[in-house]
């Protein structure tokens, strides 16, 4: 092997290290963010605990409904990672970010409508008594459009981490968490009825991530360069391979969670 076919090689060896690089603290700071947004659950049980057992129950079984908001927008989240930063794609990113949170949208959206008629059979399998039940069924109900709100800001965070505003998104996860806070600790200690408890701390966790969706939206459509329309039909190949992946993801800790509450 001649010098000129080494340098070639080492060349081309620091060309994929430099990329590799850049790809992880891509994925570094949405991963952090992603681990961030989990710790919701964990604030919640810290303080729904209070209420009683059969409301931590209850969310318990609404968590399996957030994971699934979660893996739908994970979907999106890494379509917009691959084709963001395209140089084809670099004056579509307005469109990019639109067709992504829309499609996140329906996609989830569908989900919530499949899902719907088994809530009343949900709470029942996991063990919910019958004096719970209906607002077991109304926290499950209203967890659905916090899901859908969740799986539409996870694309839209991992556009402000491609944009540059790494700081952007873990800040806003961070206020959400303490949003989050806030409310489960003024609701358990200014509200005595655990139904009506309950209520406010489903609707407030709407409001918040809602609120911060729409917050990020604005930041990363400020940074969005171009107004070409996207063709959805070449992204649709990427998005499809990786909605098929997390159709598994959304299914299995929902059946797994099933099987126990059958033992």
């Amino acid at each position: 092997m001649n010098e000129t076919n080494v340098l070639r090689i080492q060349n081309r060896l620091s060309t994929a290290a430099q990329q590799t690089l850049q790809y992880v603290w891509a994925v570094i700071p949405l991963a952090a963010s992603l681990l961030l947004q989990r710790l919701e659950h964990v604030v919640d049980n810290r303080f729904i605990g209070q209420i009683g057992p059969e409301p931590l129950l209850i969310h318990s079984i609404q968590y399996n409904i957030f994971l699934i908001g979660q893996t739908i927008g994970s979907v999106a989240a890494t379509s917009a990672l691959i084709f963001w930063k395209r140089s084809e794609c670099l004056t579509k990113q307005k469109s990019l970010l639109t067709s992504h949170a829309m499609a996140t949208a329906c996609i989830a959206l569908i989900a919530a409508i499949l899902i719907y008629p088994f809530l009343p059979w949900m709470a029942k399998h996991f063990g919910v008594t019958p004096d719970w039940l209906s607002i077991a069924t109304m926290y499950l109900r209203f967890g659905l459009i916090l899901m859908v709100a969740q799986a539409v800001y996870a694309p839209i965070n991992a556009m402000l981490v491609t944009t540059g505003q790494e700081t952007k998104s873990m800040t806003n996860v961070g206020l959400i968490l303490a949003c989050k806070f806030s409310l489960n600790f003024a609701v358990t200690n200014l509200i005595s009825d655990p139904y009506l408890a309950l209520k406010f701390i489903m609707l407030g966790s709407i409001v918040i991530v809602v609120s911060f969706m729409l917050i990020a939206l604005r930041q990363v459509w400020f940074r969005a360069q171009g107004n070409e329309v996207a063709d959805f039909r070449e992204i649709f190949p990427v998005y499809s391979s990786e909605l098929g992946t997390a159709a598994i993801g959304m299914v299995t800790p929902l059946l797994f969670g099933l099987l126990i509450a059958r033992i």
